[in-house]
């Protein structure tokens, strides 16, 4: 027996997904000094889907993750840009971070941690996704 979505529900699942990803991707751009104009980009896109008042939050907490990321990554990470429909291993691992912490799925978080920034810096990244 499979458990399905009612379409309502998948649909705000997907947004949420596309939210996410279009976000990181704005954040990893601004942060890695590529193009600074992604910030009114993904400011704009939480201010649109997000409830009132906490887009200023969320656009923090993005930030603030992506910031974490690249400050404890062992290697340069990778990202599409905003255009792009698919992602690449590295926000796939990103976004499958902030996916277990939403759930609560300690085992998958430290799973995709380690697979993206290596097993020594997996306390920095860990706090960064749970906030």
């Amino acid at each position: 027996m499979t458990l399905r979505m009612e379409p309502a529900e998948a649909a705000r699942e997907v947004r949420s997904f596309v939210l996410v990803v279009l976000t990181y991707r704005c954040a990893m751009a601004e942060l890695s000094g590529t193009d600074a104009k992604y910030r009114s980009g993904a400011w704009e896109a939480l201010e649109a889907a997000a409830p009132a008042g906490e887009a200023d939050a969320l656009f923090g907490y993005v930030f603030g993750f992506a910031r974490s990321l690249l400050a404890v990554t062992e290697r340069p990470l990778e990202w599409r840009r905003t255009y792009c429909a698919h992602l690449c291993r590295d926000e796939w691992l990103a976004v499958s971070m902030i996916d277990a912490a939403q759930r609560g799925d300690a085992s998958g978080l430290l799973g995709a941690a380690a697979e993206l920034v290596g097993p020594e810096a997996l306390g920095d990244a860990l706090h960064a996704a749970q906030t």
